[in-house]
């Protein structure tokens, strides 16, 4: 047991330092250089703001979940479904915080639509984090750890395809 969570880990660590170093110096570089200074910091303002009231899309629902089925306190499923629809109405919360905060902030439309965009990521980004909390929650470690690992593996190859890849490109520009 010892050894193959030990290995787990090794592996997981490995692959997630791998996807970040990726990430930093070559998506991120690859961003800034085909956007250019000003919109990458639009960007990331808008990035920045989204992010900011992350929250609300949890509010602790993984985890009160993830700790219910690890002690047994409640039967796999029970509750999944209403919890499921919890946070479809915190995404909307969402999506209402950021995009009255844009609108207080004095953002363009463009910027707007950008941060309810990041808000959309975000959420898939929770509902993704919750799903997987129910692996780890049964113990099965391992196959969180790949899970989580090939979510990012992927996000990673997308953006690289849009970035290089064949064709003329996504023209963005966060400044409209």
């Amino acid at each position: 047991m010892k050894h193959s969570l030990l290995g787990y880990v090794a592996f997981s660590g490995s692959l997630h330092a791998l996807v970040k170093l990726g990430w930093v110096l070559v998506v991120e570089v690859l961003v800034q250089r085909s956007m250019g200074m000003q919109a990458w910091g639009s960007f990331y303002s808008a990035f920045s703001l989204s992010m900011a009231f992350y929250i609300v899309l949890d509010a602790g629902l993984t985890t009160y979940y993830t700790r219910q089925l690890a002690a047994s306190a409640m039967r796999k499923g029970e509750g999944l479904r209403g919890l499921v629809m919890l946070k479809a109405g915190l995404w909307l919360l969402h999506a209402l915080v950021v995009g009255l905060a844009g609108l207080l902030l004095g953002l363009g439309w463009g910027q707007i639509v950008l941060v309810l965009w990041l808000g959309a990521n975000l959420a898939m980004l929770s509902y993704g984090q919750f799903f997987r909390s129910l692996f780890s929650a049964s113990g099965r470690y391992g196959l969180e750890a790949v899970l989580a690992n090939l979510e990012k593996l992927v996000l990673l190859g997308l953006c690289l395809y849009f970035l290089v890849g064949p064709g003329e490109g996504y023209d963005f520009n966060p400044q409209s």
